[in-house]
């Protein structure tokens, strides 16, 4: 079992922030947390370092292992849990973006205005969500969340436009020093035309005014994505596993 380091909880608290305002309740219960929502895929446990298997709340079907859990992946296995997806944590690297290469026709904007926000909400649903069914599912809960962040000062929503019409999203979430990264979507017939990448500089430029330190975000691990934000600098400090029992 690691060591868990001051980096690593800074990682892990800057996404909690993101999940209390977005997915659910989080609780603290001795060496767990819970997050608790009205979507099944959200409702987990997250494995702290002294965590035991008596522990867990009975029901308990979820939970997140880290480096540095109380419990190894070979007793959750033991006891019924399966591993179902693998995240990993990065952080990006000083100086990179100076080699980025950016859209100069991209209007990129801060949502002020509930309009702003609805614009915002539909390309992330859209950009999430590949099939008509899916987008009707999670749009209007993604949505309700975003706009009850509206006015939230530790968060900013971008939206970049070309002529006029809104194609990708990027939001940050400040927690301490740390800035993370969320909601990265991009309309899918504007996919790897440097969409994305010209929003998160306006967001990382934003953070460095706001005085922020490190830049986070969270990918699957070893997927097509996480190669992308390594290309652009970004480097995994961890990976974390989610396990699963029926």
């Amino acid at each position: 079992m690691a060591k868990i380091g001051q980096l690593e909880q800074a990682l892990v608290r800057n996404h909690l922030a993101f999940l209390s305002t977005h997915r659910g309740l989080v609780q603290q219960v001795g060496d767990l947390t819970y997050i608790e929502s009205d979507r099944p895929e959200f409702a987990y446990a997250l494995l702290g370092p002294s965590s035991r298997m008596e522990d867990l709340r009975p029901g308990t079907k979820v939970v997140q292992h880290f480096p540095w859990s109380g419990m190894s992946a070979a007793e959750l296995q033991s006891q019924g849990f399966q591993p179902i997806v693998g995240f990993s944590y990065m952080v990006l690297e000083e100086g990179a973006i100076e080699q980025w290469r950016l859209r100069d026709d991209l209007d990129v904007v801060k949502v002020v205005r509930p309009d702003q926000m609805d614009a915002f909400s539909l390309v992330q649903g859209k950009g999430f969500n590949e099939t008509s069914e899916s987008f009707a599912q999670w749009h209007p809960w993604l949505s309700a969340a975003n706009h009850r962040n509206l006015k939230n000062q530790d968060q900013i929503f971008y939206v970049g436009s070309l002529n006029g019409v809104p194609v990708g999203t990027v939001l940050s979430v400040f927690e301490g020093s740390f800035c993370g990264i969320y909601a990265v979507a991009t309309l899918s017939e504007h996919r790897r035309k440097g969409i994305s990448t010209t929003i998160i500089n306006c967001a990382i430029h934003e953070a460095h005014d706001r005085g922020s330190s490190v830049v986070t975000l969270q990918v699957k691990q070893d997927s097509y994505v996480e190669e992308f934000y390594r290309h652009l600098g970004f480097e995994r400090i961890f990976t974390t596993t989610l396990f699963r029992r029926d």
